[in-house]
């Protein structure tokens, strides 16, 4: 069987309400988690969700944008089995980096409790890598029974997580064990389930790397800048975190990733977006004018920035108000832990807007230098023995965003006079 132009296409409202349960229950399970393991648990099991989650990202981003803006169907099928190795350079040290970074964070006095971690994590990076390929170049071919397969695994790790709670078994290493398991059994179907639907693929194509079709350097250099500008925007989303979990304990760690929680979860829809404009463009006879008119307003369109500083302010608000209810006292954020945080996302969200509308490589380097003036102010604090608190990291982080527009607001005014 051939991918090529099968599967159903749907529209981006389905698209968006395929994926809500299973937000939904990984929501749920997430707080049955933080009330069960507590501040400290939640903090550790973040730092290992997180470190897993950035690293897979940073690999899997220039495949999927390339994937997405790819048109012709052999192209696309060659760059996946080119894309998905495992075993390069790139990859292994990309390994290698987080091995270190965690052993430096773990802060353990058992080696072998470390060592297992690490390898745990190592597993945990390869799962999400393949299994994030194979999703994302299922979806491009319109297979959308993967929405199905996401349900099932997240229903497979509630159910489990539900019975180790039962048993009063439950804690952040049993939790990351469970992720493990079942990502690994996830990625497992993915591959039979690609190898089904497409008999040219090879299981040496994780093993040996197949020669790519040739392309015009012009256009690799175009999907490289591009491809630089979506790892830009994925470190963006958890800099803040990366940041908590090298200057925070891990109580306060984990009452920040509780309280992010709650605004976090609207990120799904700019992907998805993106994915639907990419498959709406391959045949835009297909898409009605109303379906365009929402994947506009979605992905592209100023006035949705508006509406996102809303959802992100109500559910940051409710984070507030609910978060010591629903995961137990032990996470009480204040006040201005709060407007700090719905604040730096609100900024966040404005400054990838403008990326995006002009991804010049001016914008981007300012970008990333604002990025490190922020990590060694904070780093100096560290020094003089004055710990930042979460409070401090998102008000620091509302400061470089406020920054960046201002620079970028005047450096126009410049050019146009």
């Amino acid at each position: 069987m051939d991918l090529e132009n099968s599967g159903k296409k749907i529209s981006y409202i389905s698209r968006i309400v395929f994926q809500i349960p299973t937000i939904a229950l990984s929501s749920i399970t997430m707080i049955a988690i933080s009330r069960s393991i507590g501040p400290s648990g939640r903090g550790e099991l973040t730092q290992f969700l997180l470190l897993a989650i950035i690293t897979s990202s940073v690999l899997s981003t220039p495949i999927f944008l390339t994937i997405m803006n790819l048109k012709n169907a052999i192209e696309i099928k060659s760059y996946l089995f080119t894309s998905l190795h495992i075993f390069n350079r790139k990859n292994l040290a990309a390994l290698i980096f987080i091995n270190l970074t965690y052993y430096f964070l773990a802060k353990s006095n058992n080696p072998m409790s470390d060592l297992l971690n690490i390898i745990l994590l190592d597993l945990l990076v390869i799962f999400y890598f393949v299994a994030t390929q194979i999703r994302d170049f299922l979806l491009r071919f319109h297979k959308n029974e993967v929405y199905g397969f996401d349900f099932i695994l997240q229903t497979l790790i509630s159910l489990t997580i539900l019975w180790l709670w039962l048993q009063q078994d439950l804690s952040a290493a049993s939790v990351i064990q469970i992720f493990v398991f079942f990502y690994g059994l996830f990625a497992f179907t993915l591959i039979v389930f690609l190898r089904i639907k497409l008999q040219t693929f090879n299981f040496a194509n994780f093993i040996f790397k197949s020669a790519p079709l040739p392309e015009q350097p012009k256009h690799r250099e175009e999907k490289k800048s591009f491809s630089k500008l979506g790892i830009l925007f994925h470190l963006s989303l958890s800099k803040d975190l990366l940041i908590g979990t090298v200057m925070l304990s891990s109580v306060n760690f984990g009452l920040m990733s509780a309280l992010a929680s709650f605004w976090v979860v609207v990120r799904f829809l700019r992907p998805s977006s993106v994915i639907q404009l990419k498959l709406s463009e391959d045949e835009p006879n297909a898409v009605t004018t109303t379906t365009k008119g929402i994947l506009a307003f979605a992905a592209r369109s100023k006035s949705a920035i508006h509406v996102q500083a809303i959802i992100i302010g109500v559910t940051g608000m409710l984070g507030y108000l609910l978060t010591p209810i629903l995961m137990g006292r032990g996470f009480k954020p204040s006040i201005g832990m709060t407007i700090s945080g719905i604040a730096a996302e609100i900024l966040l969200m404005r400054c990838l807007y403008s990326l995006s509308t002009s991804p010049s490589r001016y914008r981007q380097n300012l970008f990333i230098s604002l990025f490190l003036f922020q990590i060694i102010i904070l780093g100096v604090l560290v020094f003089f023995g004055l710990n930042p608190s979460i409070s401090i990291i998102w008000f620091s982080s509302c400061l470089i965003y406020t920054t960046y527009e201002i620079v970028n607001f005047a450096r126009a005014k410049l050019e146009y006079e």
